[in-house]
């Protein structure tokens, strides 16, 4: 038996997709997150999509203090 998983959400657009590639590197999960409008793990997951690395879900800094 196959088992498809298949991920609700809205599409993403060009203008998030351009703002996420531009912003990997200077912004948090998080505070890339928050800006679109969308879970960290959204964006987690549409960054390895793209073949983007991310080591990991990426706190804001003071959520690692919480």
């Amino acid at each position: 038996i196959k088992v498809i998983v298949v991920m609700a959400g809205k599409a993403w657009s060009q203008e998030e997709l351009q703002f996420l590639k531009e912003n990997i590197d200077k912004l948090t999960t998080g505070e890339i997150a928050k800006e679109l409008g969308r879970s960290r793990y959204a964006v987690y997951l549409k960054a390895r999509q793209l073949g983007i690395y991310m080591p990991q879900l990426r706190k804001n800094k003071n959520e690692d203090q919480a």
